[in-house]
């Protein structure tokens, strides 16, 4: 028995009915199930279904009631992403990206962050591996012999030969105790403050001598000086002879005696220097922690020290403890062969001074070059 054409209503409007879901159907099914011909209770094309899919959430899962009873049990649980496939397979394209491109976009930003630091974790391990694999650089060796001297005394030979072969090129810090960690951060940083008072625009001149040219600078906490010279003793003979018990003994007549109180093998002493009193003025003592660079690169020797606290030096009522913010000097060699000195001092002597001491201080540092000097040539000869 056939079946004859649907007769359309006589009205000239179709009023669409509401789409009404198939009864007992999943989404599944209703995927797979071949559309049947369109009846006047159905509508021809979803996009003239009511627009109650619009939103995901319902698009996708439903509410709980009608999912459990559209899924069989024997289908089993569809995951979420394989159920909103099912169902929105069966919206037109631009419903589909209304409902694809925001859940997209969303993931794509939660991802970029994972995958940005997935590239940047290997560039950096890569890095670290070449900087590791790549040597430290190395300082130049040192070199005993670029520190020249022409002296013939047997004695002023081996005290320089002591000075070099006790040269630790290799400071190595990291065995000193927190304590002398912390003095030879001290001590080191002492010689950048040397490089900038060297070129301090504050430095007037005061005073000449042979060869020397003293200045100072108004201070109101410490007495200022800068000698610069040029000597004919190379670097190394003039520091042999500063540094040596004849020069305490004969030469600096302030000093009454140097202590050595640790030598912490880094190039760094701590000293105690007792020095004499005269007329009017009280003996005085100082407590310094010194440090000395040679570089052989350059036959460049620079030693600086400072004052500083220990509390194996407790102050002496016999003596006014003195403070030296710095006492510096270096030794360059020069075409003549000789070499050029610069030495910056800034001290205070504490207690009572008389101004006539303290104006002095620049010119009596001249005076102590030259007298270096003489009794050098007194006792090694002239060059």
């Amino acid at each position: 028995m056939g079946c004859g054409p649907v007769k359309e209503p006589q009205h000239k409007t179709m009023h669409k009915p509401e789409h009404q879901p198939m009864q007992g159907a999943s989404p599944i099914e209703e995927r797979t199930t071949k559309p049947s011909k369109p009846t006047a209770e159905e509508p021809t094309s979803l996009k003239e279904a009511p627009q109650e899919i619009a939103s995901p959430s319902t698009v996708a899962h439903g509410s709980p009631q009608s999912r459990q009873a559209e899924v069989p049990k024997e289908v089993g649980l569809v995951q979420k992403e394989d159920d909103a496939k099912a169902v929105v397979s069966g919206l037109d394209k631009d419903d589909v990206n209304d409902l694809e491109v925001p859940r997209i976009h969303e993931e794509v930003k939660r991802e970029e962050p994972k995958i940005a630091m997935k590239q940047k974790a290997p560039a950096e391990e890569e890095s670290k591996a070449k900087q590791q694999k790549q040597p430290a650089p190395k300082k130049p060796a040192f070199d005993p012999s670029a520190f020249k001297y022409t002296t013939q005394n047997p004695g002023l030979i081996a005290n320089i030969n002591k000075i070099l072969s006790k040269y630790n090129p290799n400071e190595d810090a990291s065995k000193l105790s927190p304590l002398g960690k912390s003095y030879y951060a001290k001590a080191t940083s002492l010689h950048q403050t040397f490089a900038e008072l060297i070129n301090d625009p504050n430095w007037v001149e005061c005073g000449k001598g042979k060869d020397c040219i003293a200045y100072s600078m108004k201070d109101d906490s410490f007495i200022c000086c800068k000698v610069v010279a040029e000597i004919p003793l190379t670097p190394i003979e003039y520091f042999a002879f500063t540094n040596s018990e004849e020069y305490m003994k004969d030469v600096n007549e302030m000093m009454k005696e140097v202590i050595l109180i640790e030598d912490y093998k880094v190039n760094m002493e701590l000293l105690k220097m007792v020095g004499k009193g005269m007329l009017v003025v009280s003996a005085r003592d100082f407590v310094c922690l010194g440090h000395t660079v040679m570089d052989s690169s350059k036959g460049v020797i620079e030693k600086v020290s400072a004052s500083i606290e220990d509390p194996r030096c407790p102050v002496n009522s016999d003596y006014v403890r003195g403070e030296i913010k710095i006492s510096a000097m270096r030794f360059t060699p020069n075409e003549s062969g000789g070499s050029d000195v610069i030495i910056v001092s800034m001290s205070d002597p504490k207690g009572s001074i008389p101004n006539m001491f303290k104006k002095g201080a620049p010119k009596k540092q001249i005076e102590r070059m030259e007298t270096v000097l003489k009794k050098y040539y007194k006792k090694f000869g002239n060059k």
